[in-house]
């Protein structure tokens, strides 16, 4: 589920239609399905909403908020894509789920690190992901261009959250 300006865009469920995606007021008045199809809309910016396929590829895609309208933006496996500023963070599924960035206004991928990764989530001004080891398994975090990788602690992490203050 996201807010987007005054409309909460959710995906829901039910046996005969499926999976869809909605748009509802905040007064929780007008529901309207606006996808036939699983669009995760954690991803925004702009007045679009940046989600993979699921259904025929996991190719990257936008949503226009303002007609509906969807637009294959990069033709490659991804999974999880998280937009900032100029760039699409995303996990790399045919190189086994390393992370990577796609910048919009030059077309170009950057592999930001070549460790196969199960979470990741960005923050203004660093990346933090789970790098997925039998042997050293880790909590990791680097500058946005892939620089500066630190261990933030040894183990194994799920649903890496950030606030303006924390990580948790």
């Amino acid at each position: 589920m996201s807010l987007i300006e005054n409309h909460l865009y959710y995906q829901h469920y039910d046996a005969s239609n499926g999976m869809a995606l909605y748009r509802q007021d905040l007064d929780r008045k007008n529901p309207i399905e606006i996808a036939k199809q699983i669009i995760n809309p954690a991803s925004s910016q702009n007045g679009l909403i940046y989600f993979n396929g699921v259904e025929k590829d996991h190719n990257l895609y936008s949503l226009n908020l303002s007609d509906y309208s969807m637009k294959l933006i990069l033709e490659r496996s991804v999974w999880n894509p998280i937009i900032q500023d100029d760039f699409i963070y995303f996990m790399d599924v045919s190189y086994q789920y390393r992370l990577c960035r796609y910048q919009i206004s030059t077309n170009e991928i950057q592999v930001l690190t070549e460790d196969r990764i199960d979470f990741f989530n960005v923050s203004e001004n660093a990346i933090y992901y789970q790098v997925s080891s039998t042997t050293v398994p880790a909590l990791k975090r680097m500058a946005l261009d892939g620089s500066n990788i630190e261990i933030v602690d040894e183990g194994i992490f799920e649903q890496i959250n950030i606030t303006s203050q924390y990580v948790y």
